[in-house]
C-alpha cells in the first residue's frame, strides 16, 4: 500500500500505527493499518486513532488477552489486531 494515495488523516494515522514505540504494536498495528486503513470508514478511523493513543505496554496485553481493555476500547478494531496476531 502506498501511504501517499492516503488524505492526510488516513497518512498520519498510518504513520502512527508504524511508529508506535514498541516494535511488536509497530508489527500488529502498522499490518492493521496496511491492510485496512484505506476502507476505514470514520468512525473506524477515529476509533482505531484514539486506541493507538494509549499507552504501549497496555496496547500489547490488551491484544495478547493478558489484561483485559477497558470497555471503550474493547472494540472491532481491537479485534482486527487480535486477529492479525494469531495470523503471524
Amino acid at each position: 500500500m502506498d501511504p501517499n494515495s492516503l488524505d492526510p488523516t488516513r497518512k498520519r494515522v498510518w504513520f502512527r500505527c508504524h511508529h508506535m514505540g514498541m516494535q511488536e504494536n509497530d508489527i500488529l498495528f502498522g499490518t492493521l493499518a496496511d491492510r485496512h486503513i484505506a476502507s476505514f470508514s470514520d468512525d473506524q478511523l477515529a476509533t482505531l486513532e484514539k486506541l493507538i493513543e494509549q499507552n504501549d505496554v497496555d496496547l500489547l496485553k490488551w491484544v495478547l488477552g493478558q489484561v483485559e481493555p477497558p470497555k471503550e476500547f474493547d472494540t472491532e478494531i481491537l479485534t482486527m489486531v487480535r486477529d492479525i496476531k494469531k495470523q503471524l
